[in-house]
């Protein structure tokens, strides 16, 4: 026995402690840099999250056991995922892109972003300020867009929607993260206040190189209960049966956030933008899509408050049609640099036509 706790000291110890640093210091930060995720604070005015600019400034973002994409991520002075910073006082007009982690953006380098890519094809005459945050919903864009407006005061507000952004909406935790909406027993929509977190949960483990690729790149240490979903139950990463059993309660809470929109932002020029069910696109199949009802329901929405609306699916059909190419990553739902320029393209081209500023 006394042999043994000798060898472990002295032998074993040491060299899982080498070993530890040399995937602490070298493979995991250099040679397969671990997916790293920015620092989340919480906007204690406005209760919106965003990220931290006394944390990490720059990291990778990294997917699967060989950490691809290996995309660099920047953040900017007021932190937001962005190469440029942002000023308060503008100097000239200015465009907010609102969303989540398809704005932030994740997956991609941060100037391969499609707002990214459209302040670079625009900065002239325009500047475009990105505001995106993974997992936000649709139900917190109208937070959000009120301090972007408060602090920024742009002229035009985008916000781009996926297909989680509406069931996400609704209230169905206690305590959350994120402005959510309930429904009372008369079918009226009730905002509830999201609860204030200083920091992440893993805040001082992600820090460490080897953890953050067990948990994010090989998910071997995800202590919180995660469910084995039948790929048969979901299309675009939402359950189909779960939403459609909720659409009732989905179309009171988009009416009625598109509705604050238009109230809130009066004199602002509002274009909303929604994804594609692309792997129905991929198929050919996309007159069997159970998430396109989704699309239809943003556009009637948006056109019940005359608020300019893009739906990327006949889009995302010519250009697959023409090309081949996919608009995402192997194993990712997020957009790759392909589908970003494509999405930059097509929103200048909105943006162009009608004239630029058409509210005034």
């Amino acid at each position: 026995m006394k042999s043994f706790f000798k060898n472990f000291l002295l032998l074993t110890l040491p060299s899982i402690l080498v070993l530890f640093l040399l995937l602490e210091c070298l493979v995991f930060r250099f040679l397969l840099p671990a997916n790293q995720i920015p620092q989340l604070t919480m906007d204690k005015t406005y209760l919106v999250k965003r990220f931290d600019p006394a944390g990490p400034r720059s990291g990778y973002f990294s997917t699967g056991k060989w950490a691809n994409p290996n995309a660099y991520w920047q953040l900017n002075n007021q932190g937001w995922m962005s190469h440029i910073d942002y000023q308060r006082d503008k100097q000239q007009r200015r465009i907010a892109v609102i969303g989540d982690s398809f704005v932030m953006p994740a997956a991609v380098a941060t100037t391969a972003g499609f707002a990214q890519q459209l302040h670079e094809l625009m900065k002239d005459s325009v500047e475009v300020y990105s505001f995106g945050v993974g997992s936000t919903p649709l139900s917190n864009y109208l937070q959000m867009a009120r301090l972007v407006t408060d602090r920024y005061d742009p002229d035009i507000l985008v916000v781009n929607v996926v297909y989680n952004d509406f069931m996400n909406s609704l209230a169905v935790k206690a305590k959350d993260r994120f402005w959510r909406y309930a429904l009372a027993p008369d079918s009226t929509v009730q905002l509830v206040k999201p609860v204030y977190t200083a920091k992440g949960r893993y805040s001082l483990l992600q820090r460490s190189a080897v953890f953050r690729y067990l948990y994010y790149n090989l998910g071997l240490v995800n202590f919180s209960a995660q469910k084995k979903q039948n790929k048969n139950q979901y299309e675009e990463n939402i359950d189909k049966k779960k939403s459609a059993a909720f659409k009732e309660e989905i179309r009171l809470v988009t009416f009625h956030i598109l509705q604050e929109f238009r109230r809130l932002f009066p004199n602002k020029r509002l274009l909303f933008t929604m994804d594609a069910p692309r792997e129905m696109i991929y198929k050919n199949t996309l007159h069997k899509s159970k998430v396109s009802w989704l699309n239809a329901l943003m556009a009637e929405a948006c056109a019940a408050q005359h608020i300019e609306f893009i739906d990327l699916t006949p889009y995302f059909v010519a250009d697959y049609q023409q090309h081949q190419k996919r608009f995402e990553f192997t194993g990712d739902r997020h957009w790759n640099a392909y589908a970003h320029r494509l999405v930059a393209s097509i929103i200048l081209q909105q943006l162009q036509s009608p004239p630029l500023l058409n509210h005034e």
